[in-house]
C-alpha cells in the first residue's frame, strides 16, 4: 500500500521500473522521473494478459502492478492481505492461471480505503 513503512514508495516504484511493470487501475501517488523515463508512468486500463514480451520477443506474460490507497491508521505494508479490492485482485489472478489464462484485473473502486 501506498505510505507502508516497511516497503517505502520509493521502493515499491524501482522494483516496478526495474521488472517493466506498467500500473493497472487507477494510479494515486506521482509519477517518479523512473517512470516517467521508463514509460511507466500512466496506468494501462484496469486489467492486462500477456502484455510484457520476453527478450527475445518468443512469448508475451503478464505483469503489473497497483497502488492501494488505505485510509486507515496502522501500517499498510499487509493491504494485498486486507482490503478487498486488492485480495480480490491477486485471488482473481490465481485462478486465471488456473483456468489456463493469465491476467489481472483490478477494481478501481476499491483501490481506496481501510481494512
Amino acid at each position: 500500500g501506498l505510505g507502508d513503512q516497511s516497503t517505502p514508495n520509493a521502493a515499491q516504484y524501482s522494483m516496478a521500473v526495474s521488472m517493466g511493470l506498467p500500473p493497472i487501475g487507477r494510479v494515486f501517488a506521482k509519477p517518479t522521473d523512473g517512470m516517467k523515463f521508463s514509460g511507466l508512468d500512466k496506468s494501462v486500463g484496469n486489467e492486462v494478459s500477456k502484455n510484457i514480451s520476453v527478450a527475445d520477443g518468443t512469448k508475451s506474460v503478464t505483469g503489473g502492478v497497483a497502488q492501494f490507497e488505505y485510509t486507515g491508521s496502522s501500517n499498510p505494508h499487509f493491504v494485498i492481505y486486507r482490503m478487498a479490492g486488492a485480495r480480490d485482485m491477486y485471488t482473481n489472478f490465481f485462478k486465471s492461471v488456473l483456468a489456463g489464462e493469465t491476467k489481472i484485473s483490478v477494481d478501481p473502486n476499491k483501490q481506496s480505503g481501510s481494512y
